[in-house]
């Protein structure tokens, strides 16, 4: 688990991350749950905070593609 600038509690595991704890008052970023994905990330607009996984997509994760 890592405290985020005293505002949230996050919690890694297993290739995963989720929002344990936070401050804001809507708890939508503990409400989302675990992510995995690159795709998705975690976001708390109250404390400024986005976590995102970083890492390739595979081909078979992507829907569209544009240049």
């Amino acid at each position: 688990t890592y405290n985020i600038a005293n505002h949230m509690i996050v919690e890694v595991l297993d290739g995963k991350i989720r929002a344990q704890e936070s401050d804001c008052p809507e708890k939508l970023c503990v409400k989302q749950g675990w992510i995995s994905s690159p795709e998705v990330p975690i976001v708390c607009l109250p404390n400024k905070i986005l976590i995102k996984i970083v890492g390739k997509l595979s081909d078979e994760a992507m829907d569209a593609m544009t240049r």
